[in-house]
């Protein structure tokens, strides 16, 4: 299958394409995101055209994607301080079987702690698109994001080109920024009086 609209598209939104060959394009992007509390997310992103998607393929894939992304996009942080690496695993399969497209609509675990694996089906035999569409109260504004990529790589769309900008996290970074300028304030405040 050829994937060069994808790649084109991973390409326009900054990904770095990693690998490409005729099985899999593999991309990478570290980014800052003002509307996610000043959180950089780092996300690997493998399109994958199969046959029929079952889930002995998501669960083989999702094992190897993880290891790959931790290999791809490495950490000096230590396991146990917050980090975020979003695999995004994108299928353009012929068929989708009923397993993998509830696997792909359903809230899914986090990886290992600091990954989230996000899986998403493209059935070109209907033209549906599955992926999960909800978003978990920590790391919801990522979801938004994900969704966009997913969206823009399964198919045209005339959705607007530019990733969303979540105006929950616009607020968050507001008030994060505001107390801690507070307790800046304060500790100078406290420095000077002696």
């Amino acid at each position: 299958m050829d994937l060069d609209a994808q790649r084109a598209e991973l390409t326009r939104l900054g990904y770095a394409i990693v690998s490409q060959d005729d099985r899999e394009i593999v991309a990478t992007r570290s980014a800052w995101y003002p509307d996610a509390i000043a959180t950089r997310l780092r996300s690997v992103v493998f399109v994958r055209p199969v046959t029929v998607l079952d889930m002995s393929i998501v669960t083989r894939d999702r094992a190897r994607m993880l290891a790959e992304a931790r290999e791809l996009l490495p950490s000096v942080l230590p396991r146990w301080l917050q980090k975020s690496r979003a695999v995004v695993a994108v299928y353009l399969a012929d068929v989708v079987d009923p397993e993998a497209r509830a696997f792909c609509v359903s809230p899914q675990a986090l990886g290992p702690f600091e990954s989230l694996f996000y899986a998403a089906a493209l059935d070109r035999s209907s033209g549906a698109s599955y992926y999960w569409q909800g978003a978990p109260l920590w790391g919801g504004v990522y979801f938004s994001k994900l969704r966009f990529l997913v969206r823009r790589l399964t198919g045209p769309t005339a959705e607007p080109a530019r990733e969303p900008v979540s105006v929950f996290g616009v607020v968050m970074t507001v008030v994060v920024a505001l107390l801690l300028l507070q307790a800046i304030v304060a500790f100078v405040y406290l420095a000077v009086r002696g």
